[in-house]
């Protein structure tokens, strides 16, 4: 509310202050994960505890829209991962590969491998089946797993093209609509029905309007499309219900349909469309956002604190004196729009809010500001020692004030199993600091613990296991107290 009461009112604070000691440190403050406009699907989580029906979640987010029952859209094409010079592929029970043509070029048995791999203006195809062409499809009998990104997938037909001067590309085609929202990894199952409902309609009418116009999704992008492992995950049938129940629901503004956006956390207010991209659409209004702030929310408030010698070597100004932040900010108080501005002892520099926070992120992953919606809070400076005259009388210091433990909060997304190795997924953070992973895994008798930090509040972590099947249970470490919060347990069998 500070934020946007200082959006409102046409001026920015933030500045450590002129004629102030110099500063040691500085600490933002911020919240959210993500753009921020649309939907906030941890408000969605909030408002449906509180009683909000998916209806009601959809029309606080998305302002004057309508949900409306229409014939769904298929043929829907999936660009499964970034583009990439290779691409691995593991049957699930066949793999057929097939040339531009569509002749055969051969067919991969139950868990064997093919790659393929850029190569001048080929596709060199190479393990299960031997091949080099311009181009191919799969036809496949059972879950394939693609590398990258490492998820395995149950319908469509996949193609493989050339991308650029040296790069693939790998999509999922002729999915329908209720084959790709099966496949939505966007929220937990586990999450209330009314949020999980409220997704299926808004992740529903994002696609039927990509695909009225012949575009992909992007899965790592647009909508999260993890396949069949969303479908044999933690209550996956939560999730199909949701679907299910949901068929052909559809948001609409005049009775066309709108673009659903939506992220992980506003921080407690979402934004105005053209502030974060560039068309003002009426029914992307920024609008308070209070679900987002109820308790296990993660993201909806974080701190970073950077020294001024970090600061002032990262942007080239010696050592950082002051931080302002100059500009419009948004209706939330997000920084879009906005430049930063850092003074130092050698020069001064202004960059885009987007520049410091991508500059702040390659330097130091686990501190980096997730969300645009973020102010300076303080500027700590080492107080002066001064020399006292002596006395003969003795203060006792006072007792520190007692610390309030502010524990951390995540989500373990996925533990799956790739022949041998074992990948286990999530989210974390810390309101005081990066939080430990501790993930224990046990098989029988024998169990094994390692560990694991966040790096942009996302953490993973892989080994080599045996055959059979296990329990992985993940707990997040409180910083600095290291009081363990369970994220969860899943059960990974290794074939």
């Amino acid at each position: 509310m500070v934020a946007l009461v200082v959006a409102l009112c046409g001026s920015v604070a933030g500045s450590a202050g002129a004629g102030a000691a110099t500063p040691t440190s500085f600490t933002f403050d911020g919240g959210g994960w993500g753009h921020g406009v649309g939907m906030s699907q941890y408000g969605a989580r909030g408002m449906a505890t509180q009683g909000g029906t998916a209806v009601t979640i959809l029309q606080h987010y998305y302002t004057g829209a309508d949900v409306a029952r229409l014939p769904e859209q298929n043929a829907h094409r999936v660009l499964v991962a970034p583009a990439a010079r290779s691409f691995t592929f593991v049957a699930g029970q066949s793999l057929t590969v097939k040339g531009p043509t569509g002749s055969v070029l051969g067919t991969a048995g139950a868990g064997a491998t093919v790659t393929v791999t850029r190569s001048g203006s080929s596709v060199v195809v190479t393990g299960a089946v031997r091949a080099t062409t311009t181009g191919l499809t799969m036809n496949f009998v059972g879950p394939v797993r693609i590398t990258p990104p490492n998820h395995r997938y149950a319908y469509g037909t996949i193609t493989v093209t050339p991308s650029g001067t040296s790069s693939l590309n790998t999509r999922i085609v002729g999915l329908t609509m209720r084959q790709l929202l099966f496949g939505l990894g966007e929220m937990p199952s586990l999450w209330p029905t009314q949020a999980l409902r409220a997704q299926a309609i808004a992740a529903r009418t994002f696609a039927q309007k990509r695909a009225n116009v012949g575009g992909d999704l992007r899965a790592w992008m647009d909508i999260s499309y993890v396949g069949y492992d969303k479908e044999v995950g933690t209550a996956a049938d939560r999730w199909r219900s949701a679907v299910d129940t949901t068929a052909g629901a559809v948001l609409t503004y005049g009775g066309t349909l709108i673009d659903a956006l939506f992220s992980a956390s506003s921080g407690g207010f979402t934004e105005n469309s053209e502030y974060v991209f560039y068309a003002a659409l009426p029914w992307l209004r920024g609008v308070p956002d209070p679900g987002d702030l109820v308790a296990g929310n993660p993201f909806a408030s974080w701190t970073r604190t950077f020294t001024a010698a970090e600061l002032g070597s990262w942007f080239g100004v010696g050592t950082a004196t002051d931080v302002d932040i100059v500009g419009p900010l948004g209706v939330s108080g997000r920084t879009n729009k906005a430049s930063v501005r850092i003074t130092g002892t050698t020069s001064t520099t202004t960059v885009t809010s987007y520049a410091f926070r991508t500059t702040v992120a390659d330097r130091s992953p686990s501190r980096a500001l997730i969300s645009p919606k973020f102010r300076l809070r303080t500027a700590t400076s080492t107080p002066t020692t001064t020399t006292q005259p002596p006395t003969t009388t003795t203060v006792p210091p006072a007792p520190p004030a007692p610390r309030t433990v502010r524990l951390p909060a995540g989500v373990l997304r996925s533990a799956t199993a790739n022949g041998r190795t074992i990948t286990v997924e999530g989210i974390a953070s810390d309101p005081d600091g990066v939080p430990t992973i501790r993930v224990v895994s046990t098989m029988g008798s024998t169990s094994a613990t390692r560990t694991s930090q966040p790096v942009g509040g996302r953490w993973s972590l892989s080994w080599s296991g045996a055959p059979g099947s296990r329990t992985v249970c993940v707990a997040a470490l409180d910083t600095p107290t290291a009081r363990a919060v369970a994220l969860g347990c899943r059960s990974v069998v290794v074939k």
